[in-house]
């Protein structure tokens, strides 16, 4: 009685109970891998969890296209009362040409016309989130958000008034968790 099986791709013999083929390095078929424990990332450590294999987060979906709101306070608006709008135009022109991205893996910045310049942050790696709400913008329902990255090499970004900001935060805050969860990320607190 033989107790070798074959492998399929290679066809090189090997023992019935071995789950690698020692030719080729193929797993035969039958082979569960066991679950791999979640890597533990000590916040503000700037480690980095291992990559996720591709496409296993499937494809990118944006959840928010942003422009922050023209006029941000109540000097700004009191500028465009005494130009007559003429501030307003202005305001409005230099902010268009700012866009917050928000998608279910990254946070992106985009500003300028000519020079474009582009920050993002990958969601995973969100430490902290923090919101501003001067009292202008909390009248507007619009506030700022400031992200923090584990990374200190990232830093942090703030989407600057920013419409329905509540919104975005929670939706942000869920996703971040989720995201993590799929890199096998966890913040440990107060470890140094």
């Amino acid at each position: 009685m033989d107790d070798s099986k074959y492998c399929e791709a290679c066809g090189k013999a090997a023992s019935a109970d071995a789950q690698f083929c020692g030719g080729c390095g193929r797993a035969f078929p039958g082979f569960e891998p066991a679950a791999e424990p979640a890597i533990p990332v000590r916040a503000g450590s700037g480690a980095v969890a291992p990559p996720v294999p591709e496409g296993a987060s499937g494809p990118e979906k944006e959840l928010f296209d942003l422009r922050p709101l023209a006029v941000r306070g109540f000097g700004e608006l009191l500028l465009c009362v005494l130009t007559v709008g003429l501030a307003w135009l202005v305001l409005w022109l230099m902010r268009r040409w700012t866009r917050y991205r928000i998608t279910d893996q990254r946070i992106e910045v985009q500003t300028g016309v000519l020079d474009r310049r582009r920050e993002a942050i990958e969601l995973f790696r969100v430490q902290d989130f923090e919101i501003q709400e001067p009292l202008f913008l909390r009248l507007r329902d619009a506030g700022s958000l400031v992200i923090r990255s584990m990374d200190p090499a990232e830093g942090e970004i703030v989407l600057a008034a920013v419409p329905g900001v509540q919104e975005v935060y929670e939706t942000m805050r869920r996703t971040s968790i989720d995201q993590r969860a799929l890199h096998r990320v966890r913040l440990l607190e107060g470890m140094e």
